[in-house]
């Protein structure tokens, strides 16, 4: 099994379909060395966190996009630091 270290990714309405259809303009995800998806902030088109995974603050707080799934896209979109800045937003 491959393993890439710690990654964090943005995704849009071009890469996950039906983001949109749950209020989502973007999905930020913190991933780990095998590839399963710890954390997810979601955002409106107006930048606002209307999703949070885990979260007991958010409706579907309990449940992750992706959850049991594995993510095998290479690379980083930003940084730790950037991602916490996500994950702290109100």
């Amino acid at each position: 099994m491959k393993r890439w270290g710690m990654r964090y990714l943005l995704w849009n309405t071009k890469d996950i379909s039906g983001l949109s259809d749950l209020n989502m303009a973007l999905l930020v995800t913190e991933i780990d060395e095998m590839g399963c998806v710890l954390r997810e902030v979601g955002v409106d088109q107006r930048s606002k966190v209307v999703h949070r995974f885990p979260s007991t603050e958010f409706p579907f707080g309990d449940y992750g996009l992706f959850d049991l799934q594995k993510v095998e896209r290479e690379g980083s979109d930003m940084t730790k630091a950037e991602f916490e800045n996500y994950w702290k937003k109100i």
